[in-house]
């Protein structure tokens, strides 16, 4: 069955973010290796989503802030270079041989000024972006949940039905108190919260931690 006009401005899409990233030493992006023939993309081979993986054993916080700061790494690295991702979440997050995050499927990301189309999961989602462009703040907030997932192993309000996680966000009801690491939980607010304005305030944070903890 031949690909139909979605499938065609995905994958062109795709390429076009990985022909800008290429050039780039991006360790936290999943690398892409080279298009055959115009109809395909070689990326490296990964193991398993984040989301797959937090449902093995985790020993200890050295892994969980790993996946933290490379995950906001790796989107701090795609802001620069004019990229949102438009769809953070543990799925669109893979874990390598080394267990490190790697950012993946940038097919209807926000490109320079060219509007995405894909969207984020409602329990990444920023209530006053629903249905926008992607923007600075929703992506801190699907960074917020990304790192709540990682240090709970649960999608904020998992067993709620879409409609009351929309209700409970939009009413600024947060389930924080599911951290149980204050400094994470900090961080989680204020993603949520938009007190942050760019991806890097996090990532400054998460290193402090890494060498707290050192």
């Amino acid at each position: 069955m031949a690909p139909g006009p979605k499938h065609k401005r995905d994958y062109e899409r795709e390429v076009e973010i990985f022909q800008k990233l290429k050039s780039k030493n991006a360790p936290n992006i999943v690398q892409f290796v080279q298009v055959l023939w115009g109809c395909g993309i070689v990326m490296e081979r990964m193991n398993m989503t984040l989301r797959q993986r937090l449902r093995a054993p985790v020993d200890g916080f050295a892994l969980e802030d790993q996946w933290m700061n490379d995950t906001a790494s790796g989107l701090s690295f795609l802001h620069s270079q004019g990229i949102l991702h438009g769809d953070i979440g543990c799925q669109n997050i893979l874990i390598d041989d080394c267990e490190r995050a790697k950012l993946c499927d940038f097919a209807g990301s926000r490109f320079e000024d060219k509007d995405a189309w894909t969207s984020y999961h409602t329990r990444n989602q920023h209530p006053r972006y629903h249905q926008k462009q992607p923007a600075i703040a929703s992506e801190l907030f699907a960074l917020g949940s990304v790192i709540f997932e990682i240090t709970t192993r649960h999608q904020p309000y998992e067993h709620v039905s879409d409609l009351v996680v929309t209700k409970r966000f939009s009413e600024g009801d947060f389930p924080l108190y599911e951290i149980s690491r204050p400094e994470i939980r900090r961080i989680v607010e204020r993603c949520w919260e938009s007190t942050y304005v760019q991806i890097s305030q996090v990532c400054e944070e998460l290193l402090e931690l890494s060498w707290d903890m050192e």
